[in-house]
């Protein structure tokens, strides 16, 4: 232990003199294993020289050996006496319990921990973003005030066997914290009944003036009549308001945060306000009743003629509308059709709920309007469909930017299948709709031109082959590959062409291979030679002769005979010239390589019979 280890730093002096022993060398090999004793230490024999626990030891480490070094101190003493022994165990026991103590007494301050670890700025911001009524307001003021009651409470030291424990400055931070607490919450609660009191004082101000508006027009008498009626409705609503205000503030009394004077002035003056204002809506409503008369006199007459207006609209859009359309070509006509009908349905949705409004001030029956009903109905399903239409046609515009170079068919493809889809999932009442079926009709006729994109992408198709298929679609475009876009092919709508473009496609296949059979032929003879040897008579060089020529006179006759099928085809046109003068050129080779042979070998013949 270290009461009496640490005795081992007080070095013992040398008999009868004041100085201090110096250490004792000892081999290191004479070092037994330490034997714990019952004190805790370790017993230590001169003879052996085994080191005591705690004792002042060191070892010293030389390039041929070690030593242990040991200094005698007072440890050396005392350390066998048992009354040394139980008396550091009785103090270290009663310094163990004395911390127990402390502990234990502490951790009673667990419990107001919040009030220095939060954050009371965001504590008291998200309490009011929940709107709390003020039961739960007082509810959470009075934890902290609760808090604050037992820190006062609390002794501001206490004595712990040797130990004094000061808590003054501790508890008053906490305090402190508290406080500050309670104050931000009541800031926030004055805060909040200012701006309520305020708003109030506002809306019955907002009352009184439009209680005193003229009625010389119907406009007018509908706004005071619906100032009146708002105001006959809304009474519970507003002393509800008035006493939640009062209750606040009372409140607010009760943690000492005092009311400004213009605040207690307006608050002291609400009820009074608020029952003039009342009676004066009475009173203003009873003398209205003249007027009131004569302007329903005019509103029956708006309702009559906003029933007239509905019948013609009824019938226009039924005729004219945009789901009277009837062919996939109208749909762009009836995307513009939707919005003139939309502004006008809105028209007249405002003029009826405006008549609607003047019946209910005038005591009037409410009017039902059925075919309007139907319309609306209608409208949502159609701009539903519209609006489909409309997104298909920007993807459209989007594609229709890419160069025909760039074209990925699939990517097309998968594009208006979702589209498809989109509308496939839309409610039977929808799909049901003529319109519908007209977009999906427009939609699948694009799905169908894309494989014919695709056709004409086949590399046989050459700048006449365009240009028949623009003789075919009246559409001229330039097929510079820098400008040449998807949208020259949108515009051709390709799917009424179909048997044209597959006539076209299969002409161009058919040439292709003329092409390249020409080309074969061109090329053969371009690269042929023929084999020319030596001529040797007897000793003598005689000069060069032609040799055998059976492989040149075997490409010749296939030549000639694939020239002649060529020839015969219905789609020789664009090689006919070529495939004529070729016919001609080996005809005349064949002639040239056999009357070439034929004086040859004459020659050879006749130098044999005049040599």
């Amino acid at each position: 232990m270290k009461l009496t280890s640490n005795t081992s730093y007080f070095y013992r002096w040398k008999d009868g003199s004041c100085i201090e022993v110096g250490p004792v060398k000892y081999d290191k090999s004479t070092v037994v294993t330490h034997a714990a004793n019952s004190h805790g230490g370790l017993d230590f024999d001169t003879a052996s020289g085994i080191v005591p626990a705690g004792a002042k030891t060191t070892i010293t480490t030389s390039s041929s050996s070690q030593e242990a070094q040991h200094i005698y101190s007072f440890y050396d003493d005392i350390r066998y006496i048992p009354e040394i022994h139980e008396m550091a165990t009785a103090t270290h026991g009663v310094v163990q319990n004395t911390i127990n103590n402390l502990k234990k007494f502490l951790l009673k301050f667990r419990n107001f921990k919040h009030l220095w670890r939060t954050d009371k700025l965001a504590v008291c911001e998200k309490f009011f973003a929940k709107n709390p009524s003020l039961g739960a307001f007082d509810e959470e003021v009075n934890k902290y005030q609760k808090n604050l009651d037992e820190l006062n409470a609390m002794i501001r030291s206490k004595d712990f066997d040797f130990v004094k424990l000061n808590l003054t400055s501790f508890l008053n931070d906490l305090i402190g914290h508290a406080k500050e607490t309670i104050h931000m919450f009541s800031k926030f609660l004055a805060d909040e009944a200012k701006t309520r009191l305020y708003e109030l004082r506002d809306k019955l101000d907002e009352y009184e003036n439009n209680l005193k508006r003229t009625t010389d027009t119907l406009e007018d008498l509908k706004f005071v009549l619906r100032t009146i009626a708002e105001i006959q409705n809304q009474s519970d609503v507003i002393e509800t308001k008035i006493n939640d205000v009062k209750d606040k503030y009372n409140l607010l009394e009760s943690y000492n945060q005092k009311a400004t004077e213009d605040e207690t002035l307006i608050l002291t003056s609400l009820n009074r306000h608020w029952s003039e204002i009342f009676l004066n809506s009475k009173h203003r409503d009873v003398n209205l009743t003249r007027v009131k008369s004569r302007f329903t006199e005019i509103t029956l007459i708006q309702l009559d003629r906003l029933r007239k207006s509905i019948a013609a609209f009824a019938d226009k859009f039924a005729r004219h509308g945009p789901g009277s359309i009837r062919n996939a070509d109208e749909l762009p006509q009836g995307l513009k059709l939707m919005k003139t009908y939309r502004d006008e349905l809105t028209k007249l949705e405002i003029d009826k709920q405006e008549l609607t409004n003047a019946e209910k001030l005038f005591n009037l029956p409410i009017s039902s309007y059925p075919e309007l009903y139907i319309i609306q109905k209608e409208m949502k399903n159609l701009e539903k469909l519209y609006q489909l239409y409309e997104q298909q046609l920007k993807a459209r515009q989007q594609w229709s930017e890419t160069l025909w170079r760039d074209l990925d068919v699939q990517l097309l493809i998968d594009g208006i299948e979702n589209f498809i889809k989109e509308l496939k999932k839309m409610p039977r009442e929808i799909k049901g709709m003529s319109l519908a079926k007209l977009i999906e009709l427009n939609m699948k006729e694009f799905r169908e031109s894309l494989p014919l994109m695709l056709d004409l992408k086949n590399e046989a198709l050459r700048e006449r082959h365009w240009r028949m298929l623009m003789k075919e679609t009246n559409i001229e475009f330039d097929m510079n590959p820098e400008s040449f876009t998807l949208e020259n092919l949108f515009q051709m709508n390709l799917q009424r062409f179909n048997d044209a473009i597959q006539n076209i496609v299969t002409s161009a296949t058919k040439e292709l291979q003329i092409e390249k059979g020409v080309r074969e032929v061109v090329d053969a003879w371009d690269k042929m030679k023929f084999n020319v040897i030596k001529y040797i008579k007897g000793n003598q060089d005689r000069g060069f002769v032609l040799g055998a020529c059976d492989e040149v006179l075997q490409t010749l006759d296939d030549h000639t005979m694939a020239l002649q099928s060529m020839a015969g085809s219905r789609f020789i046109g664009p090689f006919l010239p070529t495939v004529q003068q070729w016919e001609k050129s080996l005809s005349l080779i064949a002639e040239v390589i056999e009357l070439w042979i034929n004086v040859q070998r004459k020659w050879m013949y006749l130098e044999g019979k005049l040599s």
